[in-house]
């Protein structure tokens, strides 16, 4: 998907305890001019437990905005196969290329992840 170096970027939070989307992608951008050569948004063992679906959508969103044609991958766990399937088709249709999914903690199909 690329070859150099990947960063895990971390997410920033405004005053009020909200995702702010616009300083974190201004972040992205930076890194990425810096040589940055592919996005880990809200990867699995960062803050993206505590995100919600439309943040972590929104999130992807400004980060793809803000470094077109860089790849993007993000984190995509949950505690059930249901809710995990679906966070990753949201935010691969907000513009993830990738995702990382840790088997959920409590899968209701074990052969999906094992077998």
């Amino acid at each position: 998907m690329w070859r150099g170096v990947a960063v895990a970027l971390v997410t920033f939070f405004d005053g009020d305890a909200e995702v702010d989307l616009s300083r974190t992608a201004q972040h992205a951008a930076r890194l990425v001019e810096a040589g940055i050569q592919a996005v880990v948004v809200g990867g699995t063992t960062g803050e993206s437990d505590a995100l919600t679906l439309d943040e972590r959508v929104a999130l992807v969103a400004a980060v793809k905005e803000a470094c077109p044609g860089v790849p993007l991958v993000t984190g995509a766990g949950g505690q059930w196969t249901r809710p995990l399937a679906e966070v990753a088709a949201a935010v691969v249709k907000a513009g993830a290329d990738a995702i990382l999914v840790p088997p959920p903690r409590r899968p209701t199909d074990l052969g999906a992840f094992y077998g």
